[in-house]
């Protein structure tokens, strides 16, 4: 009877969920919300260099590994989609069997209140997809999974792999949110085993094979990079100048960038991501400018960085529109209060140590925001990020009470009935809520990508696109085009990497610069209003000629391809 119990809890989680996100793909419009994640699929697929590769950079090796083998069976499944939401169904059928084995009586309860939590804060940002959402979104499903265990279930094999494996998924796809996760995790340990630390030594076995595991994919990772030290180095000092916009002022240092062998145009190109058809860039010359900011920068007392590190901590988090909150920000607020009022309540009841548990959990969520306001650079996908893990790192609190000391909840027809309508009550708030997001984001566009479908269809030219012009990919799951491997950017992430000189190898090209763009078979994609002197580093006065042979509108931009020359 119990393996039966086990078996229909685990089918009905199964079913659930993946009847939600089956409905979610053939209703919401898929889309990628980061070019990041446009760049590692051309990586992983092959794309880039022509043969798929493991080293996709923002991703750990093991996983992104494993999706450059799958690339390598068919590149008409986008394996990149399909293996990181498969992890994220995988969390969220992992909580859902638990909760169900929790609520045994009230399933139905337990299944609509699940889903509707899904469909109000998580499935936007889901479908709405970076993979920095994606992996703040599994690390914190790890948590409410190993909340919502009992102590019994901790050391089974099964259940004991179950978190593991969503611990290293979580760490490979976005490994900063898995780390905040570790914090979770361990101030749940706490709360399950403080008692019982050393009267039962085999609880030590759960952070040990966490910390095993964690270090396994972190060394496949480091080994994997072994080579790669110059390339980290560059792109260390290249996020610190450009994603936090600290490239010096041409006018207030031109004594400096003149040493440097730029001029105001050539400059202009360098600091908007254009340089890679400068001859006179070298990457040396990142190292140099950053090395120049750094000591311009004026020391600050740690009093000071912690004052501003509070003041923007608490900027990120609190909306500018509260007007506008949505549901994850709502309960970003919410559900931590609720878990240490009811924290407050239970200790007081119990004179327990259920305050302490609560007030480290919000501590470690605390330390989050403190460490990005620390950093003092916010793009929305980490807001996102950090708000699934405030949520999730609550219920989970949440979660611990109700397992650590469950409250009896009554039986009977009655109470059925009762749980009956409230689980219809959250199905509903969940059905309008993914009514919403579908109003939101409307039907597919098509044309966002039809400009990589139309260089696909010319493999013998070559195409060099401007940075900023690059596209976020909209299409269905299973229309998602392959990116050329004839496409280059003219200053990306990925360039002066190792694979960067393969892929103009395979492009045909010993190296990139002003010069290749004026080559019969070579094409420029730049958007309509865009410059061709600036992406030069040319003055405005300076005539280039062109051919527009092609555009193509998406709603939002036009892009424009140019014969050169």
């Amino acid at each position: 009877m119990r393996v039966k119990r086990w078996a229909a809890d685990l089918l009905l989680a199964a079913a659930c969920v993946a009847g939600l996100m089956l409905l979610s793909f053939l209703l919401i419009d898929f889309q990628f919300n980061t070019n990041d994640d446009t760049g590692m699929i051309g990586i992983l697929n092959g794309s880039y260099t022509g043969t798929p590769d493991g080293h996709a950079i923002f991703m750990q090796y093991p996983l992104a590994w494993l999706i450059s083998m799958l690339y390598r069976t068919g590149i008409e499944i986008c394996w990149y989609v399909v293996v990181l939401m498969g992890i994220c169904i995988l969390a969220m059928i992992s909580v859902l069997f638990r909760l169900l084995r929790r609520l045994p009586e009230h399933r139905p309860l337990a299944a609509a209140g699940f889903l509707a939590a899904v469909a109000g804060l998580w499935l936007g940002n889901l479908l709405n997809f970076t993979f920095t959402t994606c992996g703040a979104f599994v690390a914190g499903m790890t948590v409410l999974t190993f909340a919502l265990q009992t102590r019994e279930e901790d050391l089974r094999p099964g259940f004991l792999a179950n978190v593991l494996v969503l611990l290293v998924c979580a760490y490979c796809i976005r490994s900063f949110f898995c780390l905040a996760a570790v914090a979770f995790l361990g101030v749940i340990w706490l709360g399950k085993y403080a008692r019982e630390m050393f009267s039962r030594p085999r609880c030590w076995l759960i952070p040990l094979a966490g910390l095993i595991c964690l270090g396994a994919a972190a060394g496949i990772h480091e080994y994997a990079y072994r080579d790669w030290d110059d390339y980290f180095a560059y792109n260390l000092d290249r996020v610190y100048l450009q994603d936090y916009d600290r490239f010096p002022s041409y006018s207030e240092h031109e004594a400096f960038l003149q040493s440097l062998g730029y001029d105001a145009d050539s400059y202009y190109a360098v600091s908007h991501y254009d340089y890679g058809l400068l001859e006179s860039f070298q990457p040396e010359d990142i190292h140099a400018l950053a090395d120049y900011v750094r000591a311009q920068e004026q020391p600050e007392s740690l009093m000071k960085t912690a004052k501003r590190s509070l003041k923007q901590a608490i900027a990120y988090y609190i909306p500018d529109d509260l007007s506008a909150i949505t549901p994850l920000q709502a309960a970003s607020f919410l559900l931590p209060a609720a878990l240490l009022l009811l924290s407050l309540m239970l200790s007081w009841r119990d004179r327990r140590g259920y305050l302490l548990w609560a007030l480290l959990l919000l501590a470690a969520v605390g330390c989050c925001w403190l460490f990005i306001g620390y950093r003092g650079r916010n793009p929305e996908r980490i807001s996102y990020s950090l708000r699934i893990l405030t949520v999730t790192g609550a219920l989970a609190g949440l979660a611990m009470q109700l397992v650590i000391r469950p409250v009896p909840l009554p039986d009977g027809s009655r109470v059925r009935l009762l749980s009956l309508a409230l689980a219809a009550a959250l199905a509903l708030t969940g059905a309008a809520s993914f009514l919403s997001l579908r109003a939101q984001r409307g039907a597919p566009d098509d044309t966002t990508m039809e400009y990589l479908s139309y260089i696909a269809q010319h493999p013998d030219n070559i195409y060099i696109r401007e940075t900023r012009s690059t596209q976020i990919s909209r299409r269905l799951l299973s229309e998602f085009p392959r990116t050329s491997v004839n496409v280059i950017a003219s200053g990306s992430w990925t360039a002066y990497t190792p694979l960067y000189e393969e892929k103009l190898e395979a492009m045909g090209l010993e190296e990139l610069n002003r010069d290749t763009v004026f080559r019969e078979n070579v094409y420029l994609i730049t958007r309509e209003d865009y410059s061709l002197q600036q992406i030069f580093g040319v003055s405005e006065d300076t005539p280039v000629e062109y051919d527009v042979i092609e555009q193509f509108d998406d709603g939002i931009q036009i892009l424009d391809i140019h014969s050169i020359g």
